[in-house]
């Protein structure tokens, strides 16, 4: 409630036309300039005052206190280490940052301190710090040591071990939900290398509208009107290749062994050279075939030695849309990262 009444407190509040009330500080995600402010009277009976905040927490909890079923229990954690048993949920439901979107934890500082000093004693673990921690934040910030790369690869390590965590903890027959919405093909790219190197699996996806024409950041821009919505299943991967990822090594390994047939038959009958025979060409054979295992485990023994790293997914814009649909975005309107 105190965190409701300080967002419509600042000078950085206007005056909404749409509803001719007072528009709180983050009508979008971040902290504008605005050329004027809007002030509202916090012991008055509008948006902004004191009854307001109380008649819209004390609304939620009779809301809430009428849902049916088990009672919800919320918990306060890292996602990168779950603190539940290994198969515990038939569900997982998770709305990941947008990549380099928002700075969360920067504009939760607005509320940190409000908090803290209001009910900061009732829960002292959860305001431990000045200010709400940021080292383990799974955002791409290209400020960090080390530049956008630095904050791309972090990014991607981290969602990487949130996803680990979300397999580990589904049933074998549980589903996850992943929202997500971006529009650079470098936000979806690490989205789906995290996927890749999770365990999970992508069995279906649906754009969904989520977002309000009208708001702020949508007027006279680029803004995202839906987000993805993917279905991932934890899956025994089994490794697999399309035709023309191998064409050109079936097309060599069939001109090899067809040149050796012909020249077998050559050498064992004698067509143009003194006949060899079935039991010396075998010979040869065998002895070519073990010193090809040989000299090719001693090669594959100096790849590794030597640390060589195997490439792995990046900038192949044709599976993106693959996995996510992206293709059906097209209809949600305008665009950008919302």
């Amino acid at each position: 409630m105190l965190d409701k009444i300080a967002d419509f407190s600042t000078v950085l509040c206007r005056w909404g036309n749409d509803d001719e009330g007072v528009t709180g500080t983050f009508s979008r995600q971040a902290v504008p300039m605005v050329w004027d402010y809007a002030e509202s009277n916090p012991v008055g009976f509008i948006t902004g005052s004191l009854t307001w905040g109380i008649s819209l927490v004390t609304r939620t909890l009779e809301h809430l206190c009428s849902a049916d079923g088990f009672p919800a229990r919320v918990s306060q954690g890292t996602s990168t280490a779950l603190p539940w048993p290994a198969e515990n949920f038939d569900a997982v439901f998770t709305d990941p940052p947008y990549y380099d979107n928002v700075p969360y934890s920067h504009l939760s500082d607005f509320f940190y301190v409000w908090l803290k000093r209001s009910v900061g004693d009732l829960y002292p673990e959860l305001f431990a710090t000045p200010l709400t921690p940021k080292t383990d934040e799974i955002v791409a910030y290209s400020n960090i040591e080390g530049g956008f790369e630095a904050g791309k690869k972090f990014f991607e390590d981290m969602l990487k071990k949130s996803f680990r965590e979300i397999d580990r903890v589904l049933k074998p027959n549980g589903i996850s939900v992943i929202v997500y919405a971006h529009k650079s093909f470098a936000g979806w790219e690490t989205l789906i290398n995290s996927l890749l190197d999770s365990g999970l699996v992508v069995t279906s996806a649906w754009p969904i509208h989520t977002e309000m024409k009208g708001r702020l950041i949508s007027q006279e821009s680029a803004a995202l009107a839906s987000s993805i919505y993917m279905i991932a299943r934890k899956c025994q991967r089994e490794k697999m290749a399309f035709y023309k990822d191998v064409k050109h090594e079936i097309q060599l390994l069939t001109a090899v062994v067809v040149t050796q047939m012909i020249a077998t038959i050559i050498t064992v009958y004698g067509i143009l050279l003194p006949a060899m025979g079935w039991g010396l060409t075998m010979f040869i054979w065998a002895y070519a075939l073990i010193a090809f295992v040989i000299t090719d485990f001693l090669k594959l023994l100096g790849y590794r030695l030597l640390n060589h790293r195997g490439l792995r997914f990046s900038g192949q814009p044709d599976l993106v849309p693959r996995v996510i649909g992206a293709a059906s975005v097209a209809r949600a309107g305008t665009r950008e990262s919302g």
